[in-house]
């Protein structure tokens, strides 16, 4: 049972690159808004594609992390309600 908690190291990854492309998110936001300011609007759709990226890899690498953590939450849960250590305390005499 003890290795299903190695699935939180691919679930913490995923959630830390999901950060990372809400950050980009954020960073692509203020550089439309620097633009938009500066009327400079050739860069405008460069930036709105770069926002769109950014928005789709960090929901996707949030479905990961969150994919990883279901998968972890159903070995526990089936652990939890089959295993006979669990039943009886389980402190792995």
């Amino acid at each position: 049972m003890r290795a299903a908690y190695f699935l939180f190291l691919p679930a913490w990854f995923f959630l830390a690159l999901s950060i990372y492309q809400g950050i980009e998110v954020q960073r692509s936001y203020v550089a439309y808004l620097v633009t938009v300011r500066a009327k400079i609007s050739d860069r405008i759709g460069l930036i709105a594609q770069n926002m769109n990226n950014a928005t789709q890899s960090q929901i996707q690498w949030l479905e990961f992390g969150l994919l990883c953590l279901a998968v972890w939450l159903l070995f526990y849960i089936g652990w939890w309600v089959f295993s006979d250590k669990a039943r009886e305390g389980g402190h792995g005499k």
